[in-house]
């Protein structure tokens, strides 16, 4: 079944469930969980039972039974915690979860709010509050639970006023007893990673970067930017310089795809060749050597916002 059915089949299913229920909780935790499990289990091969799609069907499970119980007069909020729940644990069912899982049930959580014209700031603070539960039933640590859950919680509201993204971050912070700090970590931008064999030139990147207000951090080689990847660190957009490299920097692009960590690519000349590989490898954009810190900043802004 193609991703896109998940989500209008939940829904139209628990719309039935929740107009009379009494346990409207227990009611979605356990259609969610059942239909997370199902949509997985239903794709047999191996590319679809990539992190990508398990990552989709926790969103659309989410988002559906969003849909769903708003549309049976349900409390949002509340849908969207035990919709949460359901997801992770239906994922546990069928493969291993994940840190990526929780981010994305939070993340989903907020989506489907910000679309339904919910309270952002409760329901993202309930989605926090189901992930980190489901996340220790199903053997995480509480702490990489309340941080991967928190994480996509913050991502979800990169797109949103800067307000309503604050408020989401201080509810999340106080919402989990002695964890603020973790959670107060893990609202924090992560930093722009610009990615060269020539240190001068990241060096100047990365200082034109700071006078825009961006942190930012620097890899040497391919090989570190890989190590960073697969370490899971937290990177909010890669400047990859490519002069000097030899073709084997697409493959290090399609990992930065599949990862879904945006990055632009930087040549040291005009190339129709380079244009064309780097957009069908997944970069948001080709800049071109020599590069102006107000044109970096600009492009910048268009990729991630401010």
């Amino acid at each position: 079944m193609a991703v896109g059915n998940v989500s209008r089949n939940i829904r139209k299913r628990l719309v039935g469930v929740l107009k009379g229920a009494v346990d409207v909780a227990g009611s979605t935790m356990e259609l969610t969980r059942a239909a997370t499990a199902r949509y997985l289990r239903a794709s047999t091969s191996r590319r679809d039972k990539a992190s990508r799609w398990i990552e989709d069907v926790v969103e659309e499970t989410v988002i559906g039974a969003m849909r769903g119980g708003s549309d049976a007069g349900k409390d949002l909020p509340s849908v969207a915690k035990a919709a949460v729940i359901g997801a992770i644990e239906g994922v546990s069912k069928v493969t291993n979860v994940t840190d990526a899982v929780l981010s994305n049930a939070t993340r989903a959580a907020v989506k489907g709010a910000e679309e339904l014209g919910g309270d952002v700031v409760e329901v993202a603070r309930r989605a926090v509050e189901g992930a980190v539960e489901a996340g220790q039933r199903v053997g995480f640590d509480p702490e990489k639970a309340a941080r991967a859950a928190a994480m996509g919680a913050t991502e979800g509201t990169e797109e949103l006023d800067e307000t309503v993204a604050d408020a989401v971050a201080k509810s999340i912070a106080g919402t989990i007893s002695g964890m603020r700090g973790i959670l107060e970590m893990a609202f924090k931008k992560p930093p722009v990673l610009i990615v060269g064999g020539n240190r001068s030139d990241a060096q100047n990147l990365g200082q034109s970067l700071n006078r825009e207000g961006y942190k930012t951090n620097t890899a040497s080689s391919l090989a570190e930017l890989d190590d960073i990847v697969r370490s899971g660190e937290r990177i909010r957009l890669v400047l990859l310089d490519i002069s000097g490299l030899n073709k084997t920097v697409w493959q290090h692009c399609e990992q930065l795809r599949k990862a879904r960590i945006p990055f632009v690519v930087i040549a040291p000349q005009r190339s129709p060749a380079v244009k064309q590989e780097s957009i069908r490898y997944g970069a948001r954009g080709v800049l071109v050597k020599p590069i102006s810190a107000k044109e970096l900043a600009e492009h910048i802004r268009a990729v991630i916002g401010s």
